[in-house]
Order: C-alpha cells, then sequence, then structure tokens
C-alpha cells in the first residue's frame, strides 16, 4: 500500500473510531449544561463562545437568560433551581438590544420563556458592537449545529476542565467565590471618566423603536431586569448625556407596553452605596448580588434582603418609582475615593 492509501485508510480508520467516542464523551459530560444545569461549573454554564447559542437554542428549554456581562455574575443553575425549571444561558459581554431581540424572536417561535437584563448601555441607539456578532453562530442548518456542538475543540477542552475540577473537588461557584472575595479601589473620578467618555455612553440615545419591539415579545411569563450599579453611576447619569432622563422614559415606554415582570434594582439603597458589592469601577455587581436580586424576584425568604433592594413596577407605580429614584440620586453625595 503506498503512503497516500496509507493515510487515506488510516484516516477513516481513526474517524470510525475516534470521532464518536469524542462525540460521546463531550454529549455525556454536558459541561455548558445545555441538556441539564445540575452541578455544572458557573463560568461554564455562562460560556459565551458563538457556535454555543444555536444549539442552546435549540435545546427548547423551557426559559432563557439573557443580557450583558452583568448576566455573567447571575448563577444559571441558581435561577433554574428557582424556576423549578430548566434554564439555559443566552447573554453577551455588552450584548446589544439588537442582538437580544436576535435571540428572543427565536426562543418566542418555540414557545419559551426568557428573564433578561434591560441596561443602559444595552439600550444605547448606536451600540458600540455596530451589528450582530451572533448571526455567524446561526449559520450552519440545524442538525451540523448540534453535531458542531460536541466535536468542537473547544468543548472537548471544556469537558476535560470539567472532569479535572471534579477531580480536584472544586466548588461548582469557586470562580464566583473568587469574585466576591476581591477587592477594588476606584475614585469618583474614574467614574466620571467612564460615564462622561466611553463610547457605551457617550452621546446616549435611548433606542425607543427596539425597547418596544421587546415589549411586545415578553408575555406575562417573562422577567425584564433592571440591574443595580453602584449608586455614582446614578450620579452622573443625571449628569451626561442626559442619560437618566432618556433611560426613564425607556423604562416608562417598557413598562407601560408588556405583560411581562419587571423588576428594578436601580437607586439608592444599602446595596448600591457599598462598593465591596461591585466589581472595578463599581460596573458589575459581584454574584453575591446577583443571588440576593433572585431572592427577592422569587421572595426566597430564607434570605435576608435589603428592604429598599428591588422592586416590582407596574403601570400603577412606575410614575411614582421613577420620580422618588429620581429625587433620591439627586439628594445622594457619593465619596470621593471608594
Amino acid at each position: 500500500m503506498d503512503k497516500s492509501k496509507k493515510f487515506v485508510f488510516n484516516f477513516i480508520i481513526f474517524s470510525i473510531l475516534v470521532i464518536p467516542i469524542n462525540y460521546t464523551f463531550n454529549y455525556i459530560i454536558d459541561p455548558f449544561g445545555i441538556r441539564n444545569s445540575n452541578n455544572k461549573f458557573v463560568e461554564q454554564l455562562n460560556a459565551q463562545w458563538t457556535y454555543l447559542y444555536k444549539p442552546r437554542i435549540l435545546q427548547k428549554a423551557p426559559y432563557y437568560l439573557l443580557g450583558t456581562s452583568r448576566s455573567e455574575q447571575i448563577d444559571s443553575n441558581l435561577v433554574s433551581h428557582y424556576l423549578n425549571k430548566h434554564l439555559i444561558y443566552l447573554g453577551m459581554s455588552n450584548q446589544s438590544l439588537n442582538e437580544a431581540l436576535f435571540l428572543i424572536k427565536k426562543i418566542k417561535n418555540n414557545k419559551n420563556n426568557f428573564i433578561t437584563g434591560f441596561d443602559v448601555i444595552q439600550t444605547h441607539k448606536y451600540h458600540s458592537t455596530g451589528g450582530n456578532r451572533l448571526e455567524e453562530g446561526f449559520f450552519y442548518n440545524n442538525l451540523i449545529s448540534n453535531i458542531n456542538l460536541y466535536l468542537n475543540s473547544k468543548t472537548t477542552q471544556e469537558s476535560l476542565i470539567y472532569i479535572t475540577n471534579k477531580l480536584l473537588r472544586q466548588k461548582r461557584d469557586f470562580e464566583f467565590i473568587k469574585k466576591d472575595n476581591e477587592l477594588y479601589s476606584y475614585t469618583i473620578d474614574n467614574i466620571n471618566k467612564k460615564v462622561r467618555d466611553d463610547n457605551q455612553y457617550k452621546n446616549y440615545q435611548a433606542n425607543i423603536d427596539e425597547t418596544l419591539q421587546l415589549a411586545k415579545l415578553a408575555d406575562s411569563n417573562d422577567i425584564i431586569i433592571i440591574f443595580p450599579k453602584l449608586a455614582t453611576f446614578y450620579k452622573k447619569f443625571q449628569e451626561y448625556h442626559n442619560i437618566e432622563k432618556q433611560y426613564f422614559d425607556l423604562i416608562r415606554l417598557l413598562v407601560n407596553n408588556t405583560k411581562a415582570q419587571v423588576w428594578s434594582f436601580y437607586g439608592i439603597n444599602e446595596i448600591t452605596t457599598n462598593k465591596n458589592n461591585f466589581d472595578d469601577i463599581g460596573w458589575h455587581f459581584k454574584p453575591k448580588i446577583g443571588k440576593l436580586i433572585f431572592a427577592r424576584i422569587f421572595n426566597d425568604t430564607s434570605i435576608n434582603i435589603p428592604k429598599k433592594f428591588g422592586i416590582l413596577i407596574d403601570r400603577n407605580n412606575v410614575e411614582e418609582y421613577l420620580t422618588n429614584t429620581h429625587n433620591d440620586i439627586k439628594k445622594y453625595q457619593p465619596p470621593l475615593t471608594y
């Protein structure tokens, strides 16, 4: 047998033996929790490679979690536990409202439900992503997308990481524990520059059309969350680019046109005024605050939650809520250094 024929023969034998084994290995491990999120590691549940998004949608899970990088601080398995239903992560760092709607339309076509964040940066009409990063992940048909999920080298790598972590007896939320324990130092000037000059906030223009689309797509089983930030950001939203007024107009528009539950954690309270509840520059809340958010939403009385942290807003209380929140922020005096 000449070398070329031998190579082809060996390749065929390799494919027959190794490919099914690799596929089965990844299918059984399921590191991203697509079939079941129980006991999966939080950073793998919240993985964001584009090839994962279509297989996640194809799973037709009862619930999906969307949002910007704030959603990365949420334990998907914890939310699944509260729902008593399987939930799959569809969030993405700097996810635009356009990208969220792209996914939500597919979720609704499957008659499933969603939980999504509703952040200032997400609702910027001229969002910094400038397009839909998710489309490439939906290029292949359903069969090829699912096959690619379990044969992808990244999946194999994550399956091996999962097994290694299990052998080392790592806690499934050890990455969240690390984040919760990290300490940061920054000044009010850092936050001032962030809101004033960063493209995610600069020349902010509220995305009215896509907010209305979100409102109309949602039903009474869906949940929309306005996640918290360090309180100093709220002061800067009053100062720069007319952010607060425009964003509050969007909240009003959303609440008055949706059947979904809209929960807001925006405002001045003992959580948002404590820098130890947030990461560097106060942009993301820590995972421990994510637990409080969902304990409030699902009325988990076993967890102590500050009274002013979290409110369900609807047509009857949205005006009072927005007025009181504006006034509280106006009176708040942030420290110069954190």
